[in-house]
């Protein structure tokens, strides 16, 4: 008997013996081979930056009907198995391989990195934003050094946007209070080139880099309140000034690293909350990640994390925070923090707060 014919009498000996294994190998196999398909698709609709949308969205759908083919009729479709194998490989690993950058031509809301530089109790912060609206559109670019003192650090907002009435999800802030020193705001965003717009399954293929905007309340805050017309609601966190300290400084080290190494944005794990629960789990590690974030602050007042009053029921205290009320009037946004702290604080109940559940305990 030949070598060969003896390497095939034992290779069809294995598969005899281990037929239940092939099987799940194959299967197994099949399955990797129909997910790694349908992504590249999505690769092709969403996450390529060259192709016209028409031909991107063609080429999508004729690569899925033929993974999916070859899966279906996977007897038939062995001979073609290693081209579409060879297929999905030269489009998958160019956009693997594809990094993020900061170097980009950017839209001026999203054009500069912030930096945080600390030295003993003096803080300065480069590139504030501080724009000063006319309409969503129209406005004066204004970036801004500031300086805080570390030992004024007193207090942390934590803010929830919703628009166009969708409930189920929104758009998370945090703030900080330095007393004297004014309020530094922090938004975790997707950074737009020019000419390109936000989409939700393009956040999953690797389309923006995800930028950390630290801004004065009237920028973030009043651009939503006062011009994107979105609900806004500012509550103030149940926060130990230690863990307030831990969480400012890990802060820094986020905003510097970014500033170094840029990430992607990416819709499921690198988000406006993600982002953030990542930076609370500095000082809470049983912090839970969580995507429909709508209801977060409900949740939030269930755990004791906000300032409240015991007595005072979450639709009544999220009225109170709600603060578009306060600050839909103003058409100078310069005293927008007093304006809006004033009407949510006014009741003397305001200052009855629960210490039921400090974050970071």
């Amino acid at each position: 008997m030949t070598v060969p014919a003896i390497l095939l009498f034992r290779i069809n000996r294995f598969f005899k013996r281990h037929r239940r294994l092939c099987k799940t190998a194959a299967a197994a196999f099949y399955t990797v081979y129909l997910l790694l398909g349908l992504w590249c698709a999505g690769i092709l609709v969403y996450g390529t930056r060259n192709l016209p949308e028409g031909a991107s969205k063609l080429l999508a759908l004729l690569l899925a009907s033929a993974v999916i083919l070859t899966v279906i009729f996977r007897r038939r479709c062995r001979s073609a198995l290693p081209l579409m194998c060879l297929l999905l490989l030269l489009i998958f690993l160019p956009w693997s391989l594809r990094r993020p950058s900061n170097d980009r031509d950017w839209q001026l809301p999203f054009s500069r990195n912030p930096r945080i530089t600390i030295r003993g109790d003096k803080i300065t912060v480069f590139n504030v934003r501080d724009f000063r609206y006319r309409t969503t559109q129209d406005f004066d670019v204004r970036y801004d050094t500031r300086t805080y003192s570390l030992s004024n650090l007193r207090g942390l907002d934590f803010a929830l946007s919703h628009w166009d009435g969708i409930q189920i999800i929104g758009h998370t802030m945090f703030s900080y209070d330095f007393g004297p020193d004014g309020h530094l705001a922090l938004s975790v965003e997707t950074r737009l080139a020019k000419n390109v717009e936000q989409g939700t399954f393009q956040g999953l293929f690797k389309q923006y880099e995800v930028l950390w905007i630290l801004a004065d309340e009237r920028d973030l805050f009043g651009l939503r309140t006062n011009y994107r017309k979105e609900e806004l609601y500012v509550y103030p966190l149940n926060i130990g000034k230690e863990h307030l300290r831990c969480l400012f400084l890990a802060t820094a080290d986020r905003v510097n690293q970014l500033a170094d190494s840029p990430k992607f944005y990416n819709t499921l794990t690198e988000n406006c909350t993600t982002s953030l629960i990542t930076l609370v789990q500095v000082i809470a590690p049983n912090a839970e990640n969580i995507l429909l974030n709508g209801n977060l602050d409900r949740k939030a007042f269930q755990n004791g994390l906000f300032r409240v009053p015991d007595t005072v029921s979450f639709a009544d205290y999220q009225d109170r925070c709600h603060i578009n009320r306060y600050v839909q009037e103003l058409t100078d946004l310069s005293d927008y923090s007093r304006v809006f702290r004033a009407g949510r604080d006014r009741t003397d109940a305001a200052n009855q707060y629960s210490k039921s559940n400090t974050i970071g305990r």
